[in-house]
């Protein structure tokens, strides 16, 4: 649990200096179309620092949620049209919420966030309904390319991610 801990402050501290550099491609509103993001994660400061990385971009956050209960609530409403999920979420796991997602916005494409880089979990992460990994220690390099992707009606698995058979 201390590792995890640390592990995401990490990572949240690296977004952060990454948001203080201009490395992130931004985008013209009016050259490009918008897109409806719902982001979904239990840690207030990552969901922060995900709409910081998208602002400016043609990714409009539409919501936020902290549980997977929330998250199928927010995406029933929203109708985004992607929606970043992370696998390990209080009241409803991520797995469990992307199949529920499908349901009740089955034009969401869902791209998940995580720490979890277990195979296992990567594999039913796509064979429930995602369309994109990204492992959070990978976000400043690959989450435009990953949304753009999926965007684009490709799967999208973070190169650090050891490649999973179907």
């Amino acid at each position: 649990m201390i590792r995890a801990a640390r592990s995401l402050i990490s990572v949240v501290y690296h977004m952060i200096q990454a948001l203080a550099r201009p490395r992130i491609l931004r985008y013209r509103q009016a050259e490009m179309q918008s897109f409806r993001v719902l982001v979904v994660d239990d840690f207030a400061s990552f969901r922060e620092c995900v709409c910081g990385m998208l602002r400016g971009t043609q990714f409009r956050v539409v919501g936020q949620a902290a549980d997977g209960l929330d998250a199928v609530q927010k995406a029933r409403r929203c109708q985004p049209d992607l929606i970043l999920l992370d696998i390990g979420l209080p009241k409803l796991n991520g797995i469990e919420a992307v199949r529920r997602i499908s349901v009740v916005a089955s034009g969401s494409k869902v791209v998940f966030v995580s720490l979890n880089d277990d195979p296992e979990v990567v594999k039913a992460a796509f064979s429930n309904g995602a369309c994109g990994y990204i492992l959070k220690s990978a976000m400043n390099g690959e989450l435009l390319p990953a949304l753009a992707a999926v965007l684009r009606g490709e799967k999208f698995l973070s190169g650090r991610v050891a490649p999973i058979s179907a």
